[in-house]
């Protein structure tokens, strides 16, 4: 009977030990598996910054920017269907203008466009830039976060 016990207590012993061990290495396959993930994705404040239609020069994420701003870059939008805002933190518009496009036969046409504003309480948000598909909403955002210049 003590054999049986005993015989019985080393396997519960040995079964629970391999249950471990095999949960540590399914453990670590997954923390590889997360890294290797996490390196191969772009990091979300590249992909604002710039796509593959549009982009914006001259100004980068977390500039103080003041009024007048004037905004400029490249884009492969055409007949003027550009828009360019100023947003609050949440992401509201505040100020919104169409930018002159100056097309050529090259895949992207420069842009540019001179806003003005005055904000007494909004002092961060974002320069959004984009089209409006054919249901009226945006495709090729670009938004960088900025800080706005405010008025005392």
């Amino acid at each position: 009977m003590k054999k049986l016990l005993l015989f019985s207590f080393l396997f519960v012993f040995a079964f629970t030990l391999s249950a471990c061990s095999s949960t540590n290495v399914e453990k670590e396959n997954l923390d590889e598996q997360a890294n290797q993930i996490q390196e191969e994705t772009p990091k979300q404040e590249e992909i604002k910054n710039k796509n593959v239609e549009t982009a914006i020069n001259d100004i980068k994420s977390g500039d103080t920017i003041s009024s007048p701003i004037t905004i400029t870059g490249t884009t492969n939008a055409t007949k003027n269907q550009l828009f360019v805002e100023l947003r609050d933190s949440e992401h509201n518009s505040k100020v919104r203008g169409y930018a002159v496009i100056d097309e050529n036969d090259e895949a992207q046409n420069d842009f540019k466009i001179t806003l003005n504003f005055v904000f007494n309480s909004t002092k961060e948000g974002f320069i959004a830039v984009y089209e409006l598909d054919d249901n009226g909403q945006e495709k090729n955002l670009v938004e960088i976060p900025v800080k706005y210049e405010v008025s005392e």
